[in-house]
């Protein structure tokens, strides 16, 4: 019974610490607007009045249906205006904090099923203080919904491989197909269940294994197969959204070269698609597809497939160049200190770029920079590159099948979801899901060493 109180006392504290920080920040600076917001809101908006998910249409100016991201934050934002009216700022970013504290008990509790109660605690306790959690909060965008519903396939999954029910798989594949139905970053994680499923150290016999994995994969078409059907059914594609092709080229257009004479007489219309994306274009790969869109008239659809497969030969014709990138990327997400610059900036009250490069803030001994920048960045390095592998590598020894198949998962959500995000671009927000993981693996180490001293 004491130890239930103190349980209680512990899920308070988080809960209450979590809700004040983030309410705090939002009566600081108030709802705040990123250049996706607008985008977001337009869409939710026509549905609200209209009740079609749809878009105007750059081209024609006319309603089409929309499939360039996925639908469920616009459906949940249009929800939000049924209830308050068209100006919904203050709503959503109260139900992203509300998303954000839940996120936080359910880190406590991923981590309560791999490291038990005293980690569980301390990793609901640091995300109820991380200050990517805490300022993803007030930003009006789809990262808190995002990682609420990415924990929430989580913790079911570990649960699927723990007590090897029927009905946990179906709703294990079922939260990743919903998630996806937020933001598509787990829309190939399909592949990995039956990977993990596969493994001697799950055991149980192929015909179960084989159960399992469909059951999985069940879950998952539940949620995605309609989606994929209005899409081919209103738009004329097979997938999920229709932006893939923009997302190839974020990090690889300053690869795009002009087309060759042979690519010319191949493909004459990818070619001018190649020319016209090879210019500068200072806005990025968004302004290249509306260039493409505007000067040629195609549909989003054509525009996105031309993109996308203009993406893949720019990687397959510049291998290192792109490895290169991929690979900052990655060390970006895990160590990117933009939630604390950001913080920074917007609490001070500034609203252009406040911070120099580091460079510069090198050459010119800019203090604040540095400590802003540099000082979260090796808190990051030190906890994650080394605090967190070694935490990692304690539980894989001290666990059993039990524990080590639930790792081998929070593994594999990890390495997918950096692998894939850092084709993109590499920076804290696609880290927010991850956090809970990385920063309990981290703890585990940290606690083995306190509990050494306390031994000698």
């Amino acid at each position: 019974m004491q130890n239930w109180k103190i349980s209680l006392k512990s899920v308070g504290g988080m809960i209450f610490l979590a809700v004040v920080l983030r309410a705090a920040l939002l009566l600081a600076v108030g709802p705040q607007f990123e250049p996706d917001t607008k985008a977001y809101l337009n869409v939710a908006r026509i549905l609200h009045e209209t009740g079609t998910l749809s878009e105007i249409d750059v081209v024609t100016g006319k309603l089409t249906p929309f499939a360039y991201r996925m639908p469920l934050f616009h459906v949940f934002v249009a929800g939000l205006m049924k209830l308050f009216g068209a100006n919904i700022a203050w709503p959503l970013a109260f139900a992203n904090i509300i998303f954000s504290v839940c996120a936080v008990l359910l880190s406590a509790a991923i981590m309560y099923s791999v490291a038990g109660p005293a980690v569980a605690v301390a990793t609901g306790y640091l995300m109820a203080l991380n200050p990517n959690s805490i300022f993803n909060s007030v930003l009006l965008l789809t990262d808190n919904m995002f990682a609420f519903f990415s924990l929430i396939a989580v913790l079911t999954g570990i649960q699927a491989l723990k007590r090897r029910s029927a009905a946990f798989f179906l709703l294990w594949g079922a939260t990743i197909g919903l998630c996806a139905m937020v933001r598509p970053i787990l829309k190939y994680y399909w592949v990995v269940p039956p990977l993990l499923l596969a493994l001697p150290l799950f055991a149980a016999r192929w015909k179960e294994k084989a159960r399992y994995s469909a059951l999985v994969l069940l879950g998952i078409v539940i949620f995605l197969g309609p989606w994929i059907a209005r899409n081919r059914h209103q738009l004329g594609f097979t997938g999920l959204e229709d932006n893939e092709g923009v997302n190839t080229l974020v990090s690889t257009l300053q690869l795009v070269r002009p087309s060759t004479p042979e690519e010319v007489r191949t493909d004459p219309e990818l070619a001018v698609v190649r020319d016209i994306v090879s210019y500068p274009h200072p806005n990025g790969a968004l302004e290249a597809e509306e260039n493409v869109r505007l000067k040629l008239g195609l549909s989003a659809v054509k525009t996105s497939a031309y993109l996308k497969r203009i993406g893949i030969e720019t990687i397959l014709k510049n291998p290192g160049a792109f490895s290169l990138c991929w690979l900052r990327n990655v060390v970006n997400i895990f160590t990117s200190p933009l939630a604390v610059m950001e913080l920074t900036k917007r609490l001070s009250g500034k609203k252009a770029d406040y911070f120099p490069q580091i460079s510069t803030a090198l050459r010119t001994l800019d203090w604040k920079t540095l400590a802003v920048n540099l000082g979260p960045r090796l808190i990051l390095v030190l906890l994650f590159f080394v605090c967190a592998p070694l935490g990692v590598l304690l539980l894989w020894r001290s666990g059993g099948p039990g524990i080590r198949m639930p790792l081998l998962m929070l593994l594999s959500v990890i390495a997918y979801t950096v692998g894939l995000t850092a084709m993109v671009s590499g920076y804290d927000r696609y880290r927010l899901p991850l956090d809970p993981m990385l920063l309990g693996f981290a703890v585990v180490w940290l606690f083995s060493k306190l509990a050494r001293k306390q031994a000698q």
